[in-house]
């Protein structure tokens, strides 16, 4: 091949591999630069690099409050039936908004529904059992002040009792950062609606919430959790009662979960497990937590009549919350900046919300939240090392001043005295995905120019080198010749 030939194939080489910079250029956004891998991929395993905080025992001054920032109950959760009364085997038509009331765009967020049926008792009062839990939305994103629309539906089961019900609906963040309601509660719901079931059927099976036990203390699932000591089994007792005129195979379900039940992550163990219940009879359903070791413990049972279609199932759920003292475990309870996406010149704050889950004194937590730019570069950090009490405190930081944030990776470590990871999490902002994307600020040229300047200068250094290189290798190969001809 002629050398020619070999120069216009390493030229256009080149120019490929220049060609995201040149297009880049080009556009008054930019488009994806070095180090978007970093925003895409699993986040759990970036690995960061820990400087060594000082133990200073408890400052307070260096903590902020976090709820100038954080605002529980901020997302607001409007939505309706289309209807007030119901035949089993109906579909019910869920419909409303949902708004971030917040100056700031919300991520990831979830609204969760549990349906309850009230169940009277002989003294004419009445008391609740959980029928279903089920998604009503989720992944989304709200900018700051924006609504989205609901139009979700739930059937109802075709062997449900006739009677009251109520569908409870909550909401967070990330899966974990509550912010309408608490969803580890029947007590602090983010809004409600009730509706009815006619028909003939009157029988279930359901698990008395009226009668749990959780060692030896009674439990109520509308009101405190119970306290227990560390260096004893925990026993926990609840009756499963079937109302119908035949025996009854149930399936029950048991899972046991440190904090709550939103993550996977928290799960301690769980169980599957056959059991008869007698016609119009009961057992009593018991758990055991063996050696304690962790604050808070949520417990999920869940029982179903089995052999019988998902649509017809009739099932009950209880949700058994319960504190162990003297343990301490300290946890995240929201991240978040205070605005985005972010000009030059305007002031924004990165602030991480944590606490301790028991009345105790954490020692010697460290707290470091970094805020990872595109490109894979810290442009703002937070940090914290001391003692954490159970009061929500705000660990805040100043973002640069002269910095346009479009999209930047939040990413947040929290350590115990040993060095142990005690809780992580990861978040991606990108004014991309918000809205419709028309928030993102644009950068200055001269900015983008400078940005990938470096790597034009190299490519050009490299087809130079490529082409004297060549052009030492033909001058030598003609000195050959003529010597050849000598």
């Amino acid at each position: 091949m002629k050398i020619k030939y070999q120069v216009i194939g390493i030229l256009g080489v080149v120019i490929t591999l220049l060609t995201p910079h040149i297009v880049v250029i080009a556009q008054e956004d930019y488009l994806v630069f070095p180090g978007e891998e970093l925003l895409n991929k699993d986040q759990t395993t970036t690995q960061l690099n820990q400087e060594e905080l000082q133990s200073t025992g408890i400052k307070t001054e260096e903590l902020g409050n976090c709820f100038d920032t954080y605002k529980f109950g901020s997302l607001n959760i409007n939505v309706t039936p289309d209807s007030s009364e119901y035949n089993p085997g109906d579909v019910i038509v869920i419909k409303g908004k949902i708004t971030n009331t917040n100056n700031y765009p919300l991520i990831g967020v979830t609204v969760a529904a549990r349906v309850l049926k009230d169940i009277p008792n002989a003294n004419g009062q009445a008391y609740t059992t959980t029928i279903e839990e089920f998604i009503l939305a989720e992944n989304i994103t709200l900018d700051a002040k924006a609504s989205i629309d609901i139009n979700e539906s739930y059937n109802i089961p075709i062997k449900a009792a006739k009677g009251d019900y109520q569908i409870y609906l909550f909401g967070y963040q990330e899966n974990r950062f509550n912010l309408a309601g608490l969803s580890f509660t029947d007590d602090i719901y983010g809004s409600r609606f009730s509706f009815k079931v006619k028909g003939e059927n009157t029988q279930s099976i359901y698990l008395d919430q009226t009668r749990t036990t959780v060692g030896g203390q009674k439990h109520i699932n509308h009101g405190y959790i119970t306290k227990h000591n560390y260096n004893n089994p925990i026993e926990v007792k609840i009756p499963l009662k079937n109302t119908t005129n035949q025996e009854q195979k149930v399936i029950l379900e048991s899972t046991l979960y440190k904090w709550d039940g939103l993550q996977k992550e928290n799960i301690e163990k769980s169980n599957t497990r056959e059991i008869k219940i007698p016609a119009k009879g009961e057992i009593e359903v018991t758990e055991i937590v063996d050696k304690p070791d962790t604050s808070v413990y949520y417990l999920k049972l869940k029982a179903n009549i089995a052999e019988i279609p998902n649509v017809q199932k009739q099932q009950s759920i209880s949700n058994i919350r319960f504190l162990v003292e003297d343990l301490n475990r300290v946890r995240l309870n929201w991240i978040g900046f205070d605005t985005f996406p972010k000009a030059a010149g305007q002031d924004a704050k990165i602030v991480t919300c944590i606490h301790n889950t028991n009345d105790g004194i954490a020692k010697d937590i460290s707290v470091e939240t970094k805020i990872i730019d595109k490109w894979g570069k810290e442009m703002a950090k937070s940090s914290y090392k001391g003692d954490m009490g159970g009061a929500i405190s705000g660990i805040i930081a100043d973002l640069p001043k002269d910095k346009i944030i479009n999209q930047a990776l939040i990413t947040s470590v929290v350590k115990d005295n040993e060095g142990k990871v005690i809780d992580t999490l990861n978040i991606t902002y990108d004014c991309k995905k918000i809205g419709d994307g028309s928030k993102c600020i644009k950068e200055p040229i001269g900015s983008i120019i400078m940005r990938n300047s470096m790597g034009i200068i190299g490519g050009i250094l490299v087809l130079g080198l490529i082409i004297y290189s060549i052009i030492l290798q033909k001058k030598s190969i003609k000195r050959i010749v003529n010597r050849k001809k000598i």
